[in-house]
C-alpha cells in the first residue's frame, strides 16, 4: 500500500494497528485500503487510528464468540467455597439484610437497584428454594477474561416437584445498552457455557439475562 501525505510527518499507523490488533502487517494494510476512508488519517491520525483498533477488536471478538462451545472436564466446585466466603459491605448502601433461610448469610452484598430488588423478590416467592449471589472467584473462562455471573437459584417446579436451578444475569433494557461489547461478548459465551451444563444436568439448568424474577420464570417456562 502506497500513501504520499507530502512531507507532513504521519505516525506509523500499520505498527500501531499491528501491536493493538495482534494482526499482521498486510492484513491490517488490506484493510485500510478496502476501507476507502484512509485520507481520514491525514485529518486526525490518532483518531483514525484509535477508531480502526477498535472496530477491528470488535469484530475478532464476534468472530471468536460466534464459534466458540464448551466441554466438560468433570471438575466441580467444593461447597464449602460457597458457605465459607467473607462478606464485606455496608449496611445501607450495598448490603441487603435477609432473615430467611433461603440465602446463605445474613446479608447479600448488591451492586445495583435492580440486584437488591431482585433478591427482595427472591426472599418472597415461595418457588424459589434457595439463592445466592455468586462470589467473584467463581468464574467462567472466556477467550476475552473470565465471566462472574450474578446468581444462582435453587427452584421448585409446580409441576413435579423437580428441583431446577437456574442461573441469572441480572441486567435492566438500561443497563444492557450501557455495557461494552467485551462484555456483552462474555455474557454470549457464558450462555455457551451453561448451555453446556444443562445437557450434563438433563436439562436442568438454565441461564438467561433478567431484569427481575419474573423473567426467571418465563425463560424457564419457554424452555420446558
Amino acid at each position: 500500500m502506497i500513501v504520499n501525505f507530502g512531507d507532513q510527518p504521519l505516525p506509523d499507523i500499520l505498527t500501531y494497528l499491528q501491536n493493538g490488533t495482534g494482526l499482521k502487517r498486510q492484513t491490517i494494510a488490506e484493510i485500510l485500503s478496502k476501507s476507502n476512508k484512509f485520507k481520514d488519517f491525514q485529518n486526525n491520525p490518532q483518531q483514525f487510528m484509535d477508531e480502526v483498533k477498535a472496530d477491528i477488536n470488535k469484530v475478532k471478538q464476534k468472530f471468536i464468540v460466534d464459534g466458540i462451545s464448551y466441554h466438560s472436564t468433570g471438575d466441580k466446585y467444593d461447597q464449602e467455597l460457597f458457605l465459607n466466603q467473607e462478606i464485606k459491605g455496608y449496611l445501607d448502601s450495598n448490603m441487603y439484610s435477609v432473615d430467611g433461610d433461603k440465602y446463605p448469610f445474613d446479608h447479600v452484598i448488591y451492586d445495583s437497584q435492580t440486584e437488591i430488588k431482585f433478591a427482595q423478590e427472591c426472599e418472597k416467592h415461595d418457588r424459589v428454594n434457595k439463592y445466592i449471589k455468586l462470589p467473584n472467584w467463581f468464574k467462567i473462562p472466556t477467550p476475552l477474561g473470565n465471566y462472574n455471573p450474578d446468581w444462582a437459584l435453587f427452584i421448585k417446579d409446580n409441576e413435579n416437584s423437580e428441583k431446577l436451578y437456574f442461573i441469572a444475569e441480572t441486567k435492566t433494557d438500561k443497563t444492557t445498552h450501557s455495557i461494552n461489547s467485551s462484555e456483552h461478548a462474555k455474557i454470549k459465551c457464558g450462555r455457551e457455557h451453561f448451555k453446556t451444563v444443562s445437557k450434563i444436568a438433563k436439562d436442568t439448568v438454565f441461564y438467561n439475562q433478567c431484569g427481575n424474577l419474573a423473567d426467571v420464570f418465563n425463560r424457564i417456562e419457554s424452555e420446558r
